[in-house]
């Protein structure tokens, strides 16, 4: 009977483990779907052969796809860019990979140019499981980089003219200095001449 007993407080005891497992993993759960709807960074979860498992809604808005028309395609739908296959490559060797310039295609076929960090998920084994992507627009500073040059070239070009032109009058005033020298010379000679001609 206190053998029963025992058993008995044993099974209540692992049940009520066992759903205080499942309410936490339920929690767990919850606040990770929150937290991917909160990111404002495009994120997908991309599984080991490289089809798309989750996305948030960052990325949802940014590509124009909705996430059912994502979940299940090759992570290559997202771009037009040869790099993909390196990372497809790279990612089960390095932990964690960046690509500074990669075009983003999003479902209109418009080209975004975008920087890609790759962060890879492994079991305890060691092995990928799995990896994230993080796009980052950045056509805005691309569209920055490009002003700037042209503001650079723009004032290298009037710095060049403002050059040519000082060195055209420094010509111009070594010329007339050097006629003025000349004119003094000839002067001083006349009137070296004209004491002659008075005495």
């Amino acid at each position: 009977m206190v053998e029963e007993n025992n058993n008995q407080n044993l099974i209540s005891t692992e049940e009520e483990i066992i759903q205080t497992l499942e309410q936490d993993l339920r929690e767990l759960e919850t606040y990770i779907q929150d937290f991917w709807k909160f990111l404002p960074l495009p994120i997908c979860y991309v599984n080991p052969v490289h089809n798309i498992l989750d996305v948030d809604n960052s990325l949802v808005e940014f590509s124009g796809y909705k996430s059912i028309e994502l979940i299940g395609e090759d992570v290559k739908i997202l771009f037009n860019d040869p790099q993909i296959e390196e990372l497809k490559k790279e990612i089960f060797h390095k932990d964690s990979i960046s690509f500074d310039k990669m075009a983003f295609l999003t479902k209109d076929k418009k080209e975004i140019p975008t920087k890609v960090i790759a962060m890879a998920r492994k079991s305890e084994q060691g092995e990928v499981i799995g990896y994230f992507l993080a796009i980052i627009d950045i056509s805005e500073s691309l569209n920055f980089q490009k002003k700037l040059e042209e503001e650079v070239k723009r004032k290298t070009k009037e710095l060049q003219e403002k050059i040519e032109e000082l060195e055209a009058f420094h010509k111009i005033a070594v010329g007339r200095e050097l006629k003025m020298i000349e004119l003094k010379e000839e002067n001083q000679k006349l009137k070296e001449e004209l004491k002659k001609y008075k005495s």
